[in-house]
């Protein structure tokens, strides 16, 4: 049920007011549902700016890079700051580059999503950094829509700690390999040697 401007000035023993003002009401109610209106879009607005902050905060301290990269003109619109300190870069250096060349290691022309249809789901993948390295990573990459037009949302974790205890690991083994080899020489060794008595 809609209340009136009526309504209410019957209900707050006013009424005499509109016997002495009649030309009023209509504007009074207009006013009175402009700054409803107002107040309830400023609400919103409110509302939606604590979502949005909150979504910044999120994205700001994941511990997993993220990029987003516009699928027609391949710069990158936007980068968090863990994928900042991967690449050892600030965001004005990075944002509105072309993605090639910069951060990804593809040529132009042979983006495995967008030139070569690859899907790029948890993939071993490497980040060029500022300083020359190259970081391994896990990659995904999901065409996205967002605002009309398309994007690409990059997600990626730092795989160079994994990689060097692959790495120590695969040293290890060859080791205890090589020793087991050497021990069963020895062995064979002994073993010939004690059986013909030398």
């Amino acid at each position: 049920m809609k209340t009136t401007l009526e309504d209410v000035l019957h209900r707050h023993n006013k009424s005499f007011l509109l016997e002495a003002y009649p030309e009023i009401v209509d504007e009074l109610e207009l006013i009175i549902k402009q700054e409803v209106f107002s107040a309830q879009k400023q609400e919103h607005g409110r509302r939606v700016q604590e979502e949005i902050n909150k979504m910044r905060l999120i994205v700001d301290n994941i511990q997993v890079g993220i990029m987003l990269v516009d699928a027609e003109t391949r710069r990158i619109l936007e980068i968090n700051p863990q994928a900042l300190k991967m690449a050892g870069t600030c965001r004005e250096k990075v944002v509105g580059n072309i993605c090639h060349k910069f951060l990804c290691p593809a040529e132009l022309n042979c983006c495995p999503v967008l030139d070569l249809g690859q899907v790029v789901d948890r993939a071993e993948r490497v980040l060029l950094a500022r300083d020359g390295n190259i970081v391994p990573i896990l990659k995904t990459v999901v065409p996205i829509q967002m605002g009309g037009w398309r994007v690409l949302l990059e997600s990626f974790i730092d795989m160079t700690e994994q990689k060097q205890i692959k790495n120590q690991l695969q040293t290890a083994r060859e080791a205890a390999e090589e020793s087991n080899r050497i021990k069963s020489c020895f062995l064979a060794n002994m073993s010939h040697g004690w059986f013909y008595g030398n």
